[in-house]
């Protein structure tokens, strides 16, 4: 038992370092604020336009897969759905459909161009 509390402490104190690490993925150590990815469409199981927030989300793990992190260090079930909503910026123009998403590394805008492609602005938190 004596020997299972080193253990169980080591890996809480992991499990921090873990979403910082991501973070520091997503600024490139402290060189970037914010960044922009770009993700083709067809590499994601959702649609933009019926399940955009669903899409939104994916994209996220996705760019956070690429740079190397676990989807599990952004945090992103930790959140409220509150603080992840898709709105179109000019009412009934499904083109200005902007999501907004937040994590434990930072939050994030998530928008579909016309080429689809999903574009998707990281900005860290301050």
């Amino acid at each position: 038992m004596k020997a299972l509390i080193p253990l169980l402490i080591g890996a809480l104190m992991a499990a921090p370092s873990l979403a910082n690490d991501c973070y520091d993925k997503f600024i490139e150590d402290g060189a970037y604020d914010s960044r922009s990815f770009q993700i083709p469409d067809y590499q994601l199981e959702n649609d933009f336009e019926s399940e955009s927030l669903d899409l939104s989300k994916e994209a996220v793990v996705q760019v956070a897969k690429n740079l190397g992190c676990h989807e599990s260090e952004l945090g992103l079930h930790n959140k409220s759905a509150q603080v992840a909503r898709c709105q179109e910026i000019v009412p009934g123009n499904e083109l200005s459909k902007v999501c907004y998403l937040e994590s434990d590394v930072g939050y994030f805008m998530i928008s579909k161009d016309m080429l689809s492609n999903i574009n998707i602005i990281f900005n860290r938190w301050d």
